[in-house]
């Protein structure tokens, strides 16, 4: 289950996206969730106007066509039944239950504490956690998945290293570090 803070920033959500793709694992997310990070891109481009309603609107319905069997349902009868600290967050260990899912991948790890999620056979992993361990169970199809984003990337295009320092921008230093060894199939 992807929470909202690994879909927004574009750059986290599209490093998970093309890895999803290739069915190196199951994306899951629900409306809530996609609610969520649109409003806060939304609220965080205000006044720039690059981001728009549209143009996130898009971004979510590209990301339903990408993988149509992402968006979970039929979770909203758990979300009173469950504890976190932020109340708020109840509906993404919902929709986690619900799916299946066994893994939350979040930034916010302290919404999600071990005690809460493991009744539910659930636990909470940041992005780069998440990536990493990806990366050492399908070294191969991970590399391909990102050497096919890096080449997507054309305003700017990356080097292989310039690719390898965006992912250390975008919260992803350690797997970054861990690519190191597979720079040239990237």
């Amino acid at each position: 289950m992807l929470d909202a803070c690994v879909l927004y920033p574009a750059e986290k959500r599209n490093v998970l996206m093309w890895i999803a793709t290739r069915r190196i694992y199951r994306a899951r997310w629900s409306r809530q969730i996609h609610d969520e990070w649109t409003r806060a891109a939304l609220a965080r481009h205000a006044a720039g106007g690059v981001v728009t309603p549209e143009r996130l609107q898009r971004t979510v319905a590209l990301m339903n066509e990408a993988l149509p069997d992402a968006t979970g349902t039929g979770y909203e009868h758990l979300v009173d039944s469950l504890t976190l600290p932020d109340p708020g967050d109840r509906h993404v260990l919902a929709a986690a239950i619900e799916s299946g899912s066994h893994v939350i991948v979040t930034e916010n790890l302290s919404d999600f504490p071990p005690h809460a999620l493991a009744p539910h056979g659930v636990k909470a992993m940041s992005a780069d956690a998440f990536v990493l361990f990806l990366l050492r169970m399908a070294p191969g199809p991970v590399c391909e998945a990102l050497r096919d984003h890096r080449a997507s990337l054309l305003k700017p295009r990356y080097s292989r290293a310039g690719y390898l320092q965006l992912l250390h921008r975008t919260q992803l230093a350690c797997s970054a570090n861990a690519l190191l060894p597979f720079k040239n199939l990237i």
